[in-house]
């Protein structure tokens, strides 16, 4: 049986909407009342370029349809964003509804990362992909058991490839988890889409941000935009100001690195030339230009502590993927050459910018990283002994920590997990990290956390959610940790 385009593409939507996912049994198409509130099945409009394929399925009597689906070209980073909208979102799995546009079972799940034109199924996703080998898998591939089920890869959970992280939409709901590979049973065979276009797959562009606190009641938040600036906004008794942008006579990428010292701020951060800048703030003159640190070469934002009134103590990462350490004096300037730390130094490599923190009374550092298969590496200093060697303390996070101090030597790390959850780890000094289990709050967050303690009694942590807004959340030592506060958009309002 032949149809016109128009007629093959809107009894393929049909079919395709009635085909149960295990077994390939067909019920009724859903109507408009079944579809889910305010959720209806779409042949997803396309640009007049986008390419099509020629897709084929079964109606009920068996009669093959033949239609072009719209199958726009995506990027790798971008299949995994949208994924990520459905798990946020916590939609609820159903072979008749749909969200969006897409029906809300697997196939309808990787169409919808795809961006098809219409939702397949687990018999035709086939038809707009092709077979790779395990080994050449990336993000936004999938794994397909025909007229089964089907799951979207993510990445490796081990060297050994035996495990992976996916997004899958099952029941109840959308989710991401790490699982056995291909599946727990059944044959499951790796797929790439046709039009997939190649980056590295990292969803996370957007730069991050950096907070101080001058005094109790008072919080400073710094902010990279993507077009290389810097923008500061200062919160003073509850009451918050306008986003300023700062001199932009550099440009500037990732993560700042603030420092609060008596009337002086210094923000030190990544220039685009992979260069360390730094800009400061005093309270008899106000924002200077920014200033460069020097040729070296650096291959992460910086992080930055203090452990007396005019030091400076500046991390980051190197070229050699190596932890590297300078002191900075804010009266005669650079005292010391870049240098890796750490006894074990030439056996560790980091896979991302690290954190800082000193203790109040400068006679220890605490110094963290990520390490190349995503757990929390540490490394201290002490006034009497030096360097230590780094050490591994697990897990499996994304990005970089951010750690703070309420005081003594205690340290408190946040992290951003490989699931984009909100984690809390706390030591007492600094070294013992097995005496308090971790916390994780869950929920979504889309960069890397800033904390601070304005006082020994409350903890303030910034990040964006999945809107890439400012949101913060709040621990006082009276009432614990406090829902998430929205603060709108970076930059708004501006001054």
């Amino acid at each position: 049986m032949r149809l016109d385009k128009r007629a093959a593409r809107s009894l393929l939507s049909a079919v395709i909407a009635a085909a149960v996912l295990g077994g390939g049994v067909a019920t009724a198409a859903p109507s408009a009342g079944t579809t889910g509130p305010g959720h209806h099945a779409t042949s997803h409009q396309a640009a007049p370029d986008t390419p099509t394929t020629t897709v084929t399925s079964t109606d009920g009597s068996g009669a093959t349809v033949t239609a072009e689906v719209a199958t726009p070209a995506v990027t790798r980073s971008e299949i995994i964003t949208r994924a990520r909208t459905w798990v946020t979102a916590a939609v609820p799995y159903s072979q008749t509804d749909y969200y969006g546009g897409y029906r809300t079972d697997c196939s309808g799940f990787v169409s919808m990362a795809w961006r098809l034109g219409e939702s397949l199924t687990t018999r035709s996703l086939d038809q707009v992909a092709h077979r790779i080998d395990k080994d050449d898998l990336k993000p936004g591939d999938i794994l397909l058991s025909y007229d089964n089920h089907v799951v979207i890869f993510e990445k490796w959970a081990d060297a050994a490839r035996t495990e992976y992280y996916e997004f899958e939409q099952t029941p109840p709901k959308a989710t991401y988890r790490k699982i056995p590979y291909p599946y727990y049973s059944g044959t499951y065979l790796p797929y790439r889409y046709d039009h997939v276009i190649e980056d590295d797959g990292q969803t996370t562009s957007l730069p991050g941000l950096s907070t101080i606190s001058r005094s109790a009641g008072d919080l400073d938040v710094f902010a990279t935009t993507s077009d290389g600036h810097l923008k500061h906004r200062n919160m003073n008794d509850g009451v918050w100001g306008c986003w300023a942008t700062l001199p932009y006579n550099a440009k500037i990428k990732g993560d700042p690195a603030a420092i609060y010292g008596e009337g002086r701020i210094d923000v030190f951060a990544q220039g685009i030339d992979n260069r360390l800048k730094k800009i400061t703030w005093t309270s008899g003159y106000g924002w200077y230009p920014w200033a460069d640190m020097g040729e070296y070469v650096v291959t992460s934002s910086p992080a930055v502590t203090s452990r007396h009134a005019t030091g400076i103590d500046v991390f980051a990462k190197n070229g050699e993927n190596k932890i590297v350490y300078r002191h900075y004096d804010t009266v005669q300037g650079w005292t010391t050459n870049w240098s890796n730390i750490g006894l074990n130094a030439s056996t560790v490599t980091a896979s991302g910018a690290p954190a800082a923190v000193a203790n109040a009374d400068g006679s220890r550092m605490n110094v963290f990283a990520r390490a190349t298969d995503g757990s929390l590496l540490s490394l201290m200093w002490t006034r009497d002994a030096g360097w230590y060697s780094w050490a591994d303390r697990g897990g499996n996070f994304t990005g970089r920590p951010t750690a703070s101090t309420r005081g003594g030597d205690s340290v408190d790390i946040f992290l951003r997990d490989h699931d984009n959850s909100f984690i809390h780890r706390y030591s007492p000094n600094g070294a013992d990290w097995t005496t308090y289990p971790a916390s994780d709050f869950g929920g979504y967050i889309l960069t890397s956390p800033t904390s601070v303690s304005m006082s020994a009694q409350r903890i303030d942590v910034f990040t964006r959610n999945s809107n890439a807004d400012l949101i913060r959340k709040t621990w006082t030592s009276a009432n614990g940790w406090y829902e998430w506060a929205g603060h709108g958009a970076v930059g708004a309002p501006a001054c």
